[in-house]
């Protein structure tokens, strides 16, 4: 649920709920050149990541898999596949988290393929651990008596963040966050309160 209690009289709100896939960690797997086999270390590094993972109860995995430049595309293609299979075999005993994969060879390289650092780190698969958070959206309009106003900065403040946005031509605002975060709203503007939400 959101926290509101309103305290301007020229700012209107509402609420829609939408669920956001979120990923809060991030591991890089790396290969040797022209092999989709995990050595020893990776291997140990991926078997520590799980361990933490079941700790943090992740309900979705996204692996992702990469090769450098060298070779043909079609190949590439073919070996970034089989990367995303061999990391995929190590999450398959976790039956609570659903498992997406991607393959995307050379096409969408990480590092630089100019020089031999960027080369070894681009044969990888990225694994990206997440999970649905709810979300709310708030719209808001500010106005004055007359009229809504246009290209006017609203602050937004809670424990963690600062953020601001510029309404639009009708004087509105859009602002996410998650179910349960507590939001202050204010503006600058002359005669106006400010907002909590």
């Amino acid at each position: 649920y959101l926290i509101i209690s309103l305290c301007v009289t020229h700012l209107t709100t509402a609420q829609t709920n939408h669920d956001n896939l979120t990923f809060s960690h991030q591991h890089q797997v790396l290969f040797e050149n022209n092999s989709f086999s995990l050595n020893e270390n990776e291997g140990s590094k991926l078997t520590k990541c799980i361990d933490s993972l079941s700790k943090m109860n992740i309900k979705y995995i996204y692996l992702e898999g990469h090769t450098n430049s060298i070779g043909n595309t079609s190949s590439n293609q073919l070996l970034s596949e089989k990367r995303v299979e061999s990391v995929k075999e190590y999450f398959k005993a976790n039956k609570d988290a659903k498992i997406t994969t991607n393959a995307y060879g050379e096409t969408k390289p990480m590092y630089s393929n100019k020089t031999d650092k960027g080369l070894a780190a681009n044969r990888q698969v990225v694994v990206k651990f997440g999970n649905r958070v709810r979300m709310l959206t708030i719209d808001g309009t500010v106005k004055d008596s007359i009229k809504a106003l246009k290209g006017v900065k609203v602050y937004v403040k809670n424990k963690t963040t600062n953020d601001s946005l510029i309404t639009d031509k009708n004087g509105r605002f859009k602002y996410s966050a998650s179910e349960g975060t507590a939001l202050t709203f204010s503006t600058n503007e002359k005669n106006y309160f400010n907002p909590s939400i």
